[in-house]
């Protein structure tokens, strides 16, 4: 009985343990000023950050998208993107994107983000982290100061 009763008490240790570490992740995805985006190795979607949701115009909370393949976000995501055909939809893809870090994705509404992907070896495969990070602010300064005498509107457009 006593090894039970110690078995049953480290088993809820760990589930509280597991608990907290969960909501401190939740916590950090919630705050991230960058879009997170984590595909287990079968290219579903296993973690999103809020700010990937705000990026690309999807409904919070972000954990009612775990679960969609890449292709099946690349389809929800689609009229955000100025080049729908840049976001990737498959493994395949998203090795040939690990190659080319900082690749930039233009979005409908103006805004610009850089992409990197990060591969990821686990038990099961290779999973991938993807971020995109919101440059807009430093492109439109990098294009005024490339162009001092555009109005704000033309600097503005050169990235679009």
């Amino acid at each position: 009985m006593e090894r039970l009763a110690s078995f049953e008490t480290h088993l809820f240790q760990a589930q509280r343990l597991a608990i907290r570490a969960t909501q401190q992740c939740n916590v950090l995805l919630q705050h991230l000023q960058q879009g997170i985006v984590h595909y287990d190795p079968a290219g579903r979607v296993v973690l999103l950050s809020d700010e990937a949701c705000r990026q690309f115009g999807l409904v919070l909370p972000a954990a009612r998208w775990y679960g969609l393949s890449a292709l099946e976000l690349a389809q929800l995501v689609r009229g955000q993107l100025a080049d729908p055909d840049s976001f990737a939809v498959t493994t395949d893809q998203l090795w040939a994107q690990c190659q080319q870090p900082g690749t930039e994705l233009k979005l409908t509404n103006g805004c610009v983000l850089t992409r990197d992907v990060q591969p990821m070896q686990t038990e099961a495969g290779t999973a991938f982290l993807v971020s995109y990070r919101d440059v807009t602010a430093s492109r439109r300064a990098r294009w005024a100061a490339d162009c001092p005498n555009c109005p704000p509107t033309v600097s503005g457009a050169l990235g679009a």
